[in-house]
């Protein structure tokens, strides 16, 4: 938490401190069960889109490896840092190889490839920071939403984290195509 206090009130200092610090262990930082918490904040925190990409890069290959030891939050803020600084072109394709590829790729983010248990916090954070960016990029995550089955739509629906997260970004933006869908099923 020191750290994180010290990232929030130091900004001008964060291309320097990333470079300097948090790349060089960034594969570390991101599997520590503390330092994963400093990466996410600083991930949050980055506006230099030099940076980000270069956390994009040593971060990719290990997507699955994070998602696998429940740090959905490290991909999570690497989304959202993608998009705010428009380094994203490609970033949901490497997402869906992380997790094996295939038409149930979204449902293994969830749900960890199973169904009928609840989604999993972080995971639904990174589809809402997925369906953040723009249509290009997001359309391929709205459609794997809607090819989900009715049941696990439902379990979203009725979860705070999966409507909160997943369904309302839906409802509430301007995914007319997929709201139409959405509702029918």
């Amino acid at each position: 938490p020191l750290l994180e206090t010290f990232l929030m009130v130091s900004q001008d200092h964060l291309p320097k401190l990333f470079d300097v610090v948090f790349l060089p262990s960034i594969e570390d930082l991101a599997m520590d069960g503390y330092g994963n918490f400093a990466l996410q904040r600083m991930l949050s925190l980055l506006s230099d889109s030099k940076a980000v990409s270069d956390a994009r890069r040593a971060l990719e290959s290990k997507i699955s490896k994070l998602l696998q030891n429940a740090r959905g939050g490290v991909v999570w803020r690497l989304v959202e840092a993608c998009g705010r600084v428009r380094v994203y072109d490609g970033l949901v394709k490497c997402i869906r190889e992380a997790l094996g590829g295939g038409d149930d790729w979204l449902s293994k983010l969830l749900f960890r490839g199973t169904t009928g248990e609840n989604p999993f916090p972080m995971e639904c954070c990174v589809v809402s920071a997925l369906l953040d960016l723009p249509l290009s990029e997001s359309r391929s995550v709205l459609e794997s939403i809607l090819e989900l089955d009715v049941n696990s739509i439902q379990i979203l629906a009725c979860h705070p984290w999966g409507s909160r997260h997943v369904i309302e970004p839906i409802l509430d933006g301007s995914h007319e195509f997929a709201q139409q869908k959405l509702v029918k099923r």
